[in-house]
């Protein structure tokens, strides 16, 4: 099992798979960190992403696919770190994000050169990674200084970055008729589901359709309901 080197003192440790090297000598390395529920894996080649680690050396990539904290393998969030996350006090939150970023920071800091891809609400902490670079410790921002490539936004929700939720817009994680296990469950479907939009290059939220396509055809039938069972049970985690 791939586990990293503890990255603090409280001895905190991801789960990661591993393309391995290519075979050239100058390669890039790309961390990419999951989003809800879909996660990378934890049985080897279940991530969500598995299926581009036979491609990476080809391209000269070396993949690292990181587990977040409270997905299988990774160390769990105690539960003195969900108060902190569910405070309503605003510098609460603000610090145990900055720690949950630190924590990345520090793995990537464990390898060294490399670029990051966060994938929708990985972003969330990812981003405070990046943020606080400057607050690791002098050892860390060394061998991250010059090492560091580029940080990949793929597919942010637009919460993230303090933008309003538009009420037209249908969201499992707001929607007041569902308990929190039932939210995580629908959401794992409802992301998964296909639209058909009536504008979608105008740039405005009225050519994007609010309603998933009805009757879908087979290959457009949610993408949940094409796993297997045993797919659905490796690939998510909606406990996290």
């Amino acid at each position: 099992m791939p586990l990293s080197d503890p990255v603090n003192s409280a001895g905190v440790q991801f789960y990661y798979e591993n393309s391995g090297a290519p075979s050239d000598e100058v390669y890039i390395a790309l961390v990419v960190i999951h989003g809800t529920s879909y996660h990378s894996g934890y049985i080897p080649l279940a991530a969500i992403f598995a299926k581009l680690l036979p491609l990476a050396a080809q391209h000269n990539l070396r993949l690292f696919l990181l587990n977040m904290r409270d997905y299988p393998g990774s160390m769990p969030v105690s539960p003195e770190e969900v108060d902190k996350i569910r405070s309503t006090d605003l510098n609460v939150n603000v610090a145990i994000l900055r720690e949950l970023g630190l924590q990345i920071g520090s793995f990537l800091a464990w390898y060294g050169s490399l670029a990051v891809l966060a994938w929708s609400s990985g972003n969330m902490t990812t981003s405070a990674t990046i943020a606080n670079l400057g607050k690791l410790e002098e050892d860390k921002k060394a061998r991250l200084r010059g090492h560091l490539r580029a940080y990949v936004i793929y597919d942010c929700p637009s919460y993230i970055f303090g933008l309003s939720p538009q009420p037209d817009f249908y969201n499992p994680f707001r929607d007041p008729s569902l308990d929190a296990k039932a939210r995580a469950e629908v959401f794992s479907v409802w992301v998964t589901l296909y639209y058909q939009h009536p504008e979608p290059d105008s740039g405005s939220l009225s050519g994007l359709s609010t309603r998933a396509i009805e009757d879908p055809p087979p290959e457009k039938i949610a993408t949940y309901h094409r796993f297997s069972p045993d797919e659905v049970e490796a690939l998510t985690y909606p406990e996290a």
